[in-house]
């Protein structure tokens, strides 16, 4: 699958409207409980690591993401689990069709290979993937 350059744009514009607040920390909430009592009422927390071979393009964009995918998690009250990232990606996706009905079924497709593929790549490695980009685009071949 071939990905158009104005796909991504959009799809960053998107993430960069829907993101609530947040503060890149070298240290970030690694469970939910963690993430609960960091974002009361406050900004949300998001590890600044990594951010440098993402889709997203730029550190602020990729930020922007882990705290929208955060505040999925802390709205839906879903764990940090496997079962907990799924359920992350589909409230994700509603809101990203609530809010851009027009959204190409690539941006989902891309949401599910950030997050899902990726959460399960960390439960068999122990670790994300080192050039995220790389991994997306194997990910859409194989669509």
């Amino acid at each position: 699958m071939i990905v158009r350059p104005e796909e991504l744009d959009g799809l960053r514009h998107a993430v960069q409207q829907l993101a609530p607040e947040f503060i890149p920390r070298s240290v970030a909430p690694a469970t939910f409980r963690q993430l609960v009592e960091a974002a009361q009422g406050r900004a949300i927390p998001v590890w600044s690591g990594a951010s440098d071979k993402t889709i997203w393009g730029d550190v602020r964009t990729n930020h922007a993401f882990r705290a929208w995918h955060d505040a999925a998690h802390l709205v839906g009250r879903y764990p940090f689990t496997l079962a907990g990232e799924e359920a992350a990606w589909r409230t994700q996706v509603a809101t990203l069709c609530f809010h851009y009905p027009q959204a190409p079924l690539l941006w989902g497709r891309l949401l599910w290979i950030e997050i899902v593929e990726q959460a399960y790549f960390h439960a068999e490695y122990g670790q994300f993937p080192a050039d995220q980009i790389a991994f997306t685009m194997a990910k859409l071949e194989q669509w």
